[in-house]
């Protein structure tokens, strides 16, 4: 290949551009494929979704993209920054160039991918018109010898043809605003407010960014502006119909790894390196598998892997993901989280063959009100924050006090009405709250093998169990839940 560079090659005409392409067939029809700068490829290219034809008054048949989703378009732009961001650093270390400890601590905050890059785009050219060519070219080395191309050419575009993107964008809007950012801070000297992220250190007083974080900053904005391409697969006069049958098929017809299998590989993620570590580190002494589900009957024992992310999320973050964290949310935490499966490892029967008619704790329902019970302990809000709880919680797992299998009608309580837990257990009722006329479905109770068997609804019963816990252990209950209970009283003698 020529040793031209990309951007030499881009010939910039009065009325045409040509691009250089790679002449190809996709299942027999035409392609051609592009490398482009990612900034010159957004300025060239239009995402026909609902927002732009209504911005641009078009005819609504023009549609052939979904909505943009913002928050999706911000964690990619995230993904970019923290991209460009680690190749400035390997930049600087090939070089011999110190990186700056303000730097280096920076990045705990902005995320240490292993490795980052912008997958390929698809395209069409709606407009196609006669001068809408994609002509073979003679490859010219440096050596002026000649040699024919068979795949090697240039598409040429009028000016003011754009690429209608089919499949990528957000990528494209993803790395616009990743742009935009960096202009922004290199600029100012500060973080916006609503912005990609905001450190919590390494800025003085006055609210500016130090000097050689900035210069670094510009650094990296130079990566994404010079050094940032993507490929680009082009499809030639598709009409709408066709295009969206074609963005159709590219998202319906691939085969998504499981979640499982998913976490096993991703290394971004600081919540999953964590886990990973424990995990290779021996301190899971159940098996850990990557299905995405779980059989009763077949149970040996075993904890899916996107169970224990989550659990671990609501243990160290409060939240059943860790969509958008950085390695600062997580630091600090190995040893609350390494505590917790230790002691719910220590619970007779966990992580046993059949482990899940023994002990309700082997359900992951049980698990996350637990773990969500321990992080608000621990890291709360002034109203339930209790390190105390805490230790009263482990030691009453641990000495059997907190009784987690199936014969403590405790957990079967859930299933009851209101009216009956509370005759059944006296005080409960400042615990546990269900809104009036709301189905909770939190399982069933089979009375024929005394199992309790919680429901898919999580979102409805992990909160409800650490209330269940709380009334065990005669902890306070959730402030929540007694300012409804005495919401409802308010309103219903009011009412009288």
């Amino acid at each position: 290949m020529s040793s031209v560079s990309i951007k030499d090659m881009v010939k910039k005409q009065t009325r045409y551009r040509e691009l250089p392409a790679l002449l190809s067939e996709n299942l027999g029809n035409p392609t051609a494929k592009l490398h482009l700068p990612m900034n010159e490829f957004v300025d060239m290219s239009t995402v026909y979704n609902r927002d732009y034809i209504e911005e641009e008054n078009l005819d609504a048949a023009d549609v052939a993209q979904r909505i943009e989703r913002r928050p999706h378009t911000k964690n990619l732009a995230r993904y970019t920054v923290s991209g460009l961001f680690q190749r400035t650093i390997n930049d600087y270390r090939q070089c011999g160039k110190a990186v700056p400890i303000l730097v280096e601590n920076l990045q705990s905050e902005i995320g240490k991918p292993i490795y980052a890059a912008i997958q390929p785009i698809v395209c069409n050219i709606r407009d196609v018109t006669s001068d809408t060519t994609i002509e073979r070219a003679i490859e010219k080395r440096k050596s002026g010898e000649e040699l024919e191309s068979d795949n090697f050419g240039y598409l040429q575009l009028q000016l003011s043809q754009r690429l209608t993107v089919v499949d990528g964008q957000h990528r494209r809007v993803g790395f616009a605003t990743a742009i935009d950012w960096l202009k922004k801070i290199t600029q100012s000297g500060q973080y916006p407010k609503a912005g990609l992220f905001t450190p919590t250190g390494g800025i003085d007083t006055a609210g500016y960014m130090h000097r050689e974080v900035q210069n670094f900053w510009v650094e990296v904005l130079n990566q994404g502006v010079q050094n940032s391409f993507v490929s680009i697969e082009c499809h030639i006069g598709l009409s709408i119909d066709e295009e969206r049958q074609l963005f159709t098929d590219l998202n319906l017809r691939g085969l998504k790894p499981s979640t499982g299998q998913t976490l096993e590989f991703d290394q971004a993620d600081p919540l999953n390196v964590l886990v990973r570590k424990m995990k290779d580190a021996g301190q899971f002494k159940f098996e850990v598998t990557d299905s995405d589900e779980a059989d009763w009957a077949k149970d040996d024992g075993r904890q899916l892997r996107k169970d224990i992310n989550s659990i671990t999320a609501f243990l160290t973050l409060g939240k059943g993901s860790s969509r958008g964290i950085v390695p600062s949310d997580i630091e600090k935490k190995d040893s609350m989280a390494e505590r917790f499966w230790n002691c719910v490892q220590r619970t007779p029967q966990f992580g046993r063959k059949g482990a899940k008619t023994k002990t309700v704790l082997a359900q992951p329902v049980v698990l996350k009100g637990l773990a969500k019970l321990i992080h608000e302990s621990m890291y709360g809000k002034s109203t339930v924050r209790d390190k105390s709880a805490v230790e009263a919680i482990y030691t009453a797992m641990l000495d059997g006090t907190l009784d987690f299998s199936h014969e403590n009608p405790i957990w079967r309580s859930l299933m009851l009405s209101a009216e009956d837990r509370n005759k059944a257990h006296k005080g409960i009722c400042d615990y546990v709250y269900v809104p009036i006329g709301t189905n909770l479905d939190a399982g069933t109770f089979e009375e024929s093998t005394g199992w309790v068997r919680y429901g898919p609804k999580h979102n409805d019963i992990y909160r409800r169990i650490g209330d269940l816990i709380r009334f065990e252990l005669k902890l306070p209950p959730r402030p929540e839940v007694t300012r409804a209970i005495q919401k409802d009283k308010e309103e219903a003698e009011a009412a009288a």
